[in-house]
């Protein structure tokens, strides 16, 4: 079950991030929602960087499990996996107004929390 939630917790990472980038960048970039501005680029930019580096966190670490690394399984990529989302939730709260990147990494703090507490 602790594997499961591993795969669950990480998957819906790397899923919920490529949904955002849809959701915030391709979607008005395609409907031209925001003029050409500074803060267009800004926008883009930080939205991009934000689910990128979820889907590059989330990606590595279910290539790590499906490769039979137990590092995310240990206390230490709990630690880290911890830290990085602390510092996603610090993100969407500075520089996002909306709330579904806020529920997604909540989603994928409680099945990480569930599976690190199965794990014991």
């Amino acid at each position: 079950m602790h594997k499961k939630l591993l795969y669950a917790g990480y998957g819906y990472m790397v899923l919920s991030a490529v949904m955002n980038y849809l959701a915030d960048v391709v979607q008005p970039y395609l409907r031209r929602l925001r003029p050409a501005s500074s803060e267009t680029t800004l926008y883009y930019g930080l939205h991009t960087g934000f689910n990128f580096g979820q889907a590059m966190f989330g990606l590595t670490a279910l290539l790590l499990l499906l490769n039979g690394a137990d590092f995310f399984s240990r206390r230490s990529g709990a630690i880290l996996t911890l830290f990085a989302i602390a510092g996603w939730f610090a993100i969407s709260f500075a520089f996002t107004t909306f709330a579904p990147p806020k529920i997604n990494l909540a989603i994928v703090l409680a099945l990480l929390a569930t599976a690190a507490f199965l794990n014991k």
